[in-house]
């Protein structure tokens, strides 16, 4: 009796070790699994911002060396920008481009960057968001889910519509204008007599090509790269409001995220974003001149006309100064000026 007991007890430790190796394997094969990282942005490929994410990926992939896998998704693919910014809160997005328009929806003061004719050129753009005001905007989006890194430029916004030339004020009023789904753009545009009729990007051609809008806004880069020019025949060098794009890592991708990976998503965003933006200004300089011998109308505003309307603007300012913070508005525009 004492032999078959001691039987038993020896094939039940020997049933537990295995068991206990079994699960010890199992968790081994799972921590051997890479973290899948999708990207996206709602940017065709072969924009900056797209080709960046590209290069963005190849780095962390290489370096991760099999722990990280980063997917990049173009064009709209995973969604609209709000579809983008949201997966990115709700972690089923782990990271992307959103534009500031949109990511001031949840972060009041990063709606300030839309305020109209804010930046003379990017030179000022880039020295306030890499500084302490941008940087500290980027500080608040935890709070919301979300990990900001740096600004990736989109470039200067400018207006185009396939009804008639604009090179003044007056020339706009009536425009019905395909705007970004921000109040700020949507306020800037009823100011100077246009009506904007605010929806997602995704939307945009489809809009302009069945004349449900006269016209849009948006970088030329943009314009050129999304064939806009097929169904707009007019564009104004307006450079009305500069537009970034920050990277973002959604809070619980990145809480999952060993100290390892932190650094080489770190360190990569910050090579990229400086290649980026010195590819998106050539190219946004080179679309221009390719919009125009496409046979677009390619014209500036007449001498005066800016000043005019910056002047007509005003109450704009006045509008999210009140709503976003007064103090922080004017520490705004003493930095940029």
């Amino acid at each position: 009796m004492k032999k078959i007991l001691s039987l038993a007890l020896v094939v039940c430790m020997v049933s537990v070790f295995m068991v206990g190796c079994s699960k010890e394997k199992g968790a081994s094969s799972q921590s051997g699994k890479a973290k899948v990282m999708k990207v996206t942005s709602v940017n065709q490929k072969d924009r900056a911002l797209s080709i960046g994410l590209e290069k963005f990926a190849e780095i962390v992939n290489k370096e991760a060396g099999g722990s990280l896998k980063v997917e990049v998704y173009h064009d709209s693919v995973l969604g609209g920008e709000r579809q983008i910014l949201e997966g990115i809160q709700m972690g089923t997005i782990q990271g992307g481009l959103v534009s500031t328009a949109i990511t001031g929806t949840i972060i009041p003061h990063m709606s300030a960057f839309e305020l109209p004719f804010l930046f003379k050129d990017k030179a000022t753009a880039f020295k306030v968001l890499d500084g302490p005001i941008g940087q500290d905007i980027l500080k608040e989006l935890p709070a919301k889910k979300i990990i900001g890194f740096g600004y990736w430029d989109s470039g200067f916004r400018h207006l185009s519509n396939s009804t008639r030339e604009v090179k003044t004020l007056e020339a706009m009023s009536g425009l019905k204008v395909r705007t970004m789904e921000s109040k700020v753009h949507v306020s800037t545009w009823k100011t100077l007599g246009v009506n904007p009729t605010p929806m997602a990007f995704n939307q945009l051609y489809s809009a302009l090509e069945q004349k449900v809008v006269d016209g849009q806004e948006n970088p030329a880069v943009i314009i050129k790269t999304n064939k806009i020019n097929e169904v707009q025949k007019y564009l104004t060098t307006t450079g009305h409001v500069y537009s970034s794009s920050p990277f973002m890592v959604s809070k619980s991708f990145w809480d999952s995220l060993t100290d390892k990976e932190k650094d080489i998503i770190t360190k990569a965003e910050k090579e990229v974003r400086a290649f980026e933006r010195d590819l998106n200004d050539k190219q946004d300089a080179q679309c221009l001149v390719d919009l125009a011998k496409s046979g677009m109308n390619v014209t500036d505003l007449n001498p005066g006309e800016k000043e005019k309307i910056v002047a007509k603007l005003q109450p704009v300012y006045k509008e999210f100064a009140a709503s976003i913070g007064e103090d922080f508005v004017n520490q705004l525009l003493a930095a940029v000026k």
